[in-house]
């Protein structure tokens, strides 16, 4: 059974679910039949390898928990009715209707006590077994809470075909914060896409870090919506593809308020023959006044059968914001290599240096020491293989 056949399943509809629920089910299912498996004429899936996804084939669908160091609540379908009822999807959200049309299964993390980023609650998304996996999760932050949160998906040892659509809502109550760390570490026979809606509340702070590091087809899209004054949103990614890895970011911040503010910094380094996307656009309405909004991603092209799309866009309806945006794409400086190699520094030493400068840019952000001592061993590891395999 192929991807693209499964608009052809039937949900199951429990006597459990409240009829709204029953009722989105069939109608995701439908909607996802109506407009077909995407092409490349959708802007949000124009650069996308779709034979690769299309040709995704197992025996049958699976509903994956991850395992976590914070228990589950049982789930309180007023907090789920208030994201998805009367919900209508397109083309760019094939996948969340699929999602919703075809598992049962909703994990709900509520945070309600603040947390560091040295203790932060753990989830790991393992997909051990060949089949079709989905997953639904639900992140609530109470009012006035710090908490902070890692998501680990995929497992970089396996070497068979594995799938994951992971859709996440996460709701941010007034003056909450939430530190979210997601890290993509795959084998190369695995696809991951994943899909994070955001909804913001006043006062609120999202500091997100999307990490990359591996995996046959991995993407992400984010959704944001800012929907109280002085509520802030901070997105910074690294991806890291190599031999024919796919990796695709899409973002869209909907400013829909005044006095907010969004951040976006994504870098990526790209080896062999891997192909990068990154299409992030920034909405801000006619009402949304003192926005203060950037946009930058920066990549190195370390092959020249490497290749990256880039497309930062800007969609602005308000006269009285600060908005910015942009992108490069190059290689490393010679002149810096050989200024470090006078000093003394052997070739391969200056590459390493240079690289893992230009990715100390979102690492040595991050709050938790351990983590940042991780991602270092692994951009080693990963510098190791590159220039193994370029000589």
């Amino acid at each position: 059974m192929k991807l693209e056949n499964l608009i052809h399943e039937k949900p199951l509809l429990l006597d459990a679910f409240p009829q709204w629920f029953k009722d989105l089910k069939q109608s995701a299912l439908q909607q996802a039949k109506t407009f077909g498996f995407p092409h490349h004429k959708v802007e949000s899936w124009r650069f996308t390898p779709l034979r690769q996804l299309r040709d995704v084939s197992f025996s049958r669908i699976n509903s994956i928990k991850p395992s976590t160091s914070h228990p589950f609540e049982n789930v309180d379908w007023q907090d789920i009715e208030a994201l998805w009822k009367g919900k209508t999807f397109h083309q760019g959200t094939f996948l969340d209707a699929l999602n919703i049309g075809l598992i049962n299964d909703v994990h709900v993390l509520r945070i309600c006590e603040n947390n560091t980023a040295d203790t932060p609650v753990r989830l790991h998304f393992d997909t051990l077994e060949e089949v079709f996996n989905f997953s639904h999760l639900v992140i609530i932050v109470e009012n006035g809470i710090e908490a902070h949160i890692e998501l680990r998906l995929g497992n970089k040892s396996t070497k068979e075909s594995h799938f994951l659509h992971l859709l996440t809502h996460v709701v941010l109550k007034e003056n909450a914060t939430l530190n979210l760390i997601e890290i993509k570490q795959a084998g190369q026979g695995e696809t991951m896409l994943q899909s994070l809606h955001v909804e913001s509340a006043k006062g609120s702070y999202f500091n997100h870090y999307n990490i990359n590091l591996g995996g046959g087809f991995l993407r992400e899209d984010i959704n944001i919506q800012l929907n109280g004054a002085l509520a802030q949103v901070d997105l910074k990614g690294l991806f890291t593809p190599r031999y024919t890895e796919y990796v695709d970011v899409h973002s869209q911040v909907n400013h829909n308020v005044p006095n907010c503010e969004s951040h976006q910094d994504y870098r990526g380094i790209l080896n062999c023959e891997s192909h990068g996307v990154f299409n992030a656009r920034v909405f801000i309405a006619k009402d949304a006044q003192k926005t203060n909004a950037s946009q930058v991603n920066h990549n190195l092209l370390l092959s020249r059968s490497a290749r990256i799309n880039t497309n930062p866009q800007l969609e602005i309806y308000a006269d009285d914001v600060k908005a910015n945006h942009g992108s490069t794409v190059g290689e490393l400086d010679d002149e810096a290599l050989f200024y470090m190699q006078s000093r003394g520094i052997n070739p391969d030493d200056a590459k390493r240096l240079l690289i893992a400068g230009f990715a100390g840019n979102i690492i040595e952000t991050l709050g938790s020491e351990n983590l940042k001592n991780e991602l270092r061993e692994t951009l080693d590891a990963w510098f190791d293989f590159s220039y193994t395999k370029l000589k």
